[in-house]
């Protein structure tokens, strides 16, 4: 999955990106349904798409070489959409006070990001439920470039805060 856009992923990983509220433990907002995070914001650089190759092991070349971007159809090179997914999964671990409360992310790749695009994330929580150990949350949410273009739709992820004990 990844690719130049239009495909579904279920992932993960770092950025930048968001409110931030600590890692680890932190305290997650009490959140109704409807209500809406705070938005993230994260601006894309050839650098961070070079990195990705090399970390990911995915040096496809429409990430990497702009001419065989271009021969192949696109503006030139473009990110990897995982690397979008994952700065949704930083910004949505650090609205929930920590990664490890973050239990599950998808999305759909809907257009490609571009070096130099701001990726902005938005969502809203769209259901909240109590469980022996906590709550659970089911967020929604896309990612938008300053262009209007749509990276991420169709996004969902589930949250697990813990109860606090006394």
């Amino acid at each position: 999955p990844g690719g130049a856009g239009g495909g579904d992923a279920r992932g993960g990983g770092r950025g930048r990106t968001g409110p931030r509220r600590g890692r680890g433990g932190g305290a997650a907002p009490a959140a109704a349904p409807g209500e809406a995070l705070p938005e993230g914001e994260r601006r894309v650089t050839r650098e961070m798409i070079a990195r990705y190759a090399e970390a990911s092991g995915d040096r496809n070349p429409i990430h990497l070489d702009d001419a065989f971007a271009r021969k192949v159809g696109l503006p030139g090179v473009i990110a990897h959409g995982l690397l979008t997914l994952a700065f949704a999964s930083e910004w949505i671990a650090s609205w929930a006070g920590g990664g490890e409360r973050l239990r599950g992310i998808s999305a759909r790749f809907s257009e490609p990001v571009l070096p130099g695009d701001t990726v902005v994330l938005r969502g809203r929580v769209a259901g909240a439920e109590e469980t022996g150990e906590g709550l659970r949350y089911d967020v929604r949410f896309e990612a938008v470039t300053q262009r209007g273009a749509r990276v991420l739709s169709r996004g969902r992820a589930t949250v697990e805060v813990p109860s606090r004990r006394g």
